[in-house]
């Protein structure tokens, strides 16, 4: 029982005042605690293949919006001149100089 109140001392819980089955139960809870943080505890390697994937939904992402602009620029001259000069107002300034 000595034992039980040195790991409770270990974990923080002054279990000086619990009787000893009191004592046992607390530490079962905090042993069960630990267990369940370590189940959710992330390895290296997790985090290395976490950061792959981020990365590759990053350049997925970054080359749709990339093959969304070319089109844009694509069509931007098919657009009639009134068309143009509404987009000019509209952003300040040529909607072609602003993709290019």
């Amino acid at each position: 029982t000595g034992r039980v109140y040195r790991l409770l001392d270990d974990f923080g819980v002054d279990g000086e005042d619990l009787e000893p089955t009191e004592a046992k139960a607390i530490l079962k809870q905090k042993l069960r605690e630990l267990t369940e943080e370590s189940g959710k505890a992330t390895s290296p390697e997790q985090v290395a293949e976490m950061m792959a994937d981020i990365a590759k939904s990053y350049r997925t992402t970054r080359e749709l919006l990339l093959q969304q602009c070319r089109d844009v620029i694509d069509f931007l001259p098919s657009l009639d001149e009134n068309d143009r000069e509404k987009l000019a107002l509209h952003f300040r300034r040529d909607a072609m100089e602003i993709l290019e």
